[in-house]
């Protein structure tokens, strides 16, 4: 399955997200901000990124 990074910065979103992608099988790491997420995406390898536009401090098209 598929180890995707998920980065959205309103927690209840990325909540119903990341347990929907759970349900299917796939391994989901979460980040609230385009700066974790960069963090993570540096230290580790996924699959997939699905990220939300707009967020505080560096927003989903900076991020990509």
């Amino acid at each position: 399955m598929p180890h995707i990074l998920l980065i959205e910065d309103h927690a209840a979103y990325r909540e119903m997200l990341r347990e929907s992608l759970e349900e299917k099988g796939h391994t989901v790491v979460e980040a609230d901000d385009g700066e974790m997420g960069l963090i993570h995406y540096r230290a580790e390898k996924f699959d997939i990124i699905i990220t939300d536009i707009l967020m505080p401090r560096k927003d989903g098209v900076e991020t990509i």
